[in-house]
């Protein structure tokens, strides 16, 4: 069985949630979370490629700006 994260329960999940956003996320999740990000801001018209989707996605994670 595959698990994505590693906390059950809500108080846990928002921990591990904060650390995620925080940076510190393993990178089989990160690399699931990159994608499906990548895929909501070109959707979304936000970016005009993939490659420029995952730069901002990273420039969010490193800048802090989520939390």
């Amino acid at each position: 069985m595959n698990l994505f994260g590693k906390a059950i329960g809500n108080s846990l999940e928002i921990e591990e949630t904060v650390k995620a956003l925080n940076g510190e996320m393993e990178e089989d999740v990160k690399k699931i979370v990159f994608e499906i990000a990548t895929y909501i801001l070109k959707l979304a018209g936000v970016s005009q490629d993939f490659e420029e989707s995952r730069r901002k996605i990273q420039n969010v994670i490193e800048e802090r700006y989520c939390i």
